[in-house]
């Protein structure tokens, strides 16, 4: 069993939470955090957790802070669950060898468990919601990477037929 840790600032998300992971077996101890000191501090006690996070509400100052706390914690699990996701956050949780769980809040509770079960064996997952949006980069294989890594919400230089290097942003 594993410890879960909510980290969301709405009371009803919190209390949603807990409600549908209650009857789950895998899930241990549940804690709740409402600052980014608030999860630091829940992650030192239960450093393979896994975490249940919306971004929007969180006191991150840049989503490589977000990047940078879960590599810190590499037994951990994290499960993004958000109203809406900014690119730069859904490249964030793409890339790596250990990406989130990503969900939007109007998904059914069989997909937001589908995407638990998946955070807890250590798998990414994107909602049915995301994925099928134009700016989602296909995932297949080694084509996966590479478009994950063109994804245009971080910098990089993408070459063009006519050899010119162009910033991408």
């Amino acid at each position: 069993m594993r410890t879960l840790i909510i980290a969301d600032n709405q009371d009803i998300t919190r209390a949603g939470l807990r409600a549908l992971f209650a009857r789950n077996p895998a899930v241990g101890a549940v804690c709740e955090a409402r600052s980014k000191s608030d999860l630091i501090r829940n992650l030192r006690l239960a450093p393979d957790a896994v975490v249940i996070l919306d971004y929007a509400w969180f006191d991150f100052n840049r989503v490589e802070e977000l990047c940078i706390l879960r590599d810190r914690y590499p037994c951990s699990g994290w499960m993004l669950f958000s109203e809406t996701l900014v690119g730069s956050l859904l490249h964030c949780s793409l890339r790596g060898e250990r990406p989130f769980g990503v969900v939007l809040k109007r998904c059914d509770s069989d997909e937001i468990e589908a995407a638990f079960e998946a955070v807890m064996q250590g798998r990414g997952y994107v909602c049915e919601s995301i994925r099928d949006t134009p700016a989602y980069p296909e995932q297949s294989g080694t084509a996966g990477k590479e478009a994950c890594a063109l994804f245009p919400f971080k910098t990089s230089f993408v070459q063009f037929p006519s050899s010119s290097m162009i910033p991408v942003t």
